[in-house]
């Protein structure tokens, strides 16, 4: 309730100046300080909890306006899509098949609804960033994720992505990299040398919760291990198999030197407070490329 508000420009300023342009409605109490040449931190008394504020910049013909709420728990949205599979279904294919599945046509749909709709993509690494340390975000960010790793991530996802200008992370199951429609550690190199970020998805898969003490610390441990050695970049985030997590997964995920986890639970809010069970949204099959934007803007 106390997260300052951060403004940087593109040019000198000086608070005095700022503070002659700045409105925030309705009114808080707080300090206003230039942290360098081009950066200057409102430190708020405090945000009243659930209130809608709206920062107003007016200056030589310039205007612009920022909407958001404070929340108590830290909450705020900063939705992460997750994705699995790219292909073309026939009609007869089972329900969780479609739930998990997403047809390549309506994947490029997202992108140009995500672009239409003014929304900047960002690494999953700058929303940890905000998260953290308050590193400031574009408007409207959103972070892209895919888990498994299957090979039509290279052949169908990353070209639309690459293109448009957008990071993803893909979360990989060192097991199965290289085997029928895994991507290869060819593959993945060169997906490395394009920006690609990577975690870790387990060693095989496994569902975390109930395993065994030794067993759970290899399944984390050893495919971060693996990733990091292979790949020759570090790996920070984890995925839990099948969106299975407890308390004690969460902690040994961190203390197999992980920074975040990714869950299956559908939200477009993050918890400041809740790094290692970061929500994510995603549409089956059989929804229309629409829906998303109506899941971002709820």
């Amino acid at each position: 309730m106390d997260a300052p508000l951060t403004l940087r420009f593109d040019a000198p300023v000086t608070a005095e100046w700022v503070r002659a342009h700045l409105t925030i409605s309705p009114t808080v109490e707080g300090m206003l300080e230039l942290t360098d040449p081009t950066t200057v931190v409102f430190r708020p008394a405090g945000w009243q909890a659930e209130t809608r504020y709206t920062v107003r910049w007016s200056a030589d013909a310039e205007e612009a306006e920022v909407r958001f709420a404070a929340f108590p728990d830290g909450r705020v949205p900063l939705p992460i899509l997750m994705y699995h599979r790219l292909s073309e279904l026939p009609a007869d294919a089972g329900a969780s098949t479609r739930e998990w599945t997403t047809a390549p046509a309506a994947f490029r749909a997202h992108i140009q609804l995500l672009l239409a709709h003014g929304f900047h993509v960002v690494p999953l690494e700058s929303m940890l960033d905000y998260l953290q340390y308050h590193t400031p975000l574009p408007p409207r960010p959103i972070a892209i994720t895919f888990d498994d790793g299957y090979r039509d991530f290279a052949e169908a996802a990353w070209p639309v992505l690459r293109e448009a200008g957008m990071p993803a992370a893909v979360f990989l199951i060192p097991g199965h990299v290289g085997y029928g429609a895994f991507l290869t550690w060819d593959q993945l190199q060169s997906l490395v040398q394009e920006g690609v970020a990577f975690g870790s998805h387990t060693l095989d898969h496994t569902r975390l919760k109930g395993l065994e003490d030794n067993e759970l610390r290899r399944q984390l441990q050893d495919s971060r291990q693996v990733l990091e050695e292979r790949l020759g970049v570090p790996v920070q985030m984890v995925s839990y198999p099948y969106g299975a997590f407890d308390e004690r997964v969460v902690q040994a995920a961190m203390e197999a030197g992980y920074r975040a986890g990714v869950t299956i639970n559908p939200s477009r809010y993050q918890c400041r407070s809740g790094l290692f069970t970061l929500s994510r949204l995603h549409l089956p099959y059989d929804a229309a490329p629409d829906e998303l934007i109506v899941r971002l803007m709820r």
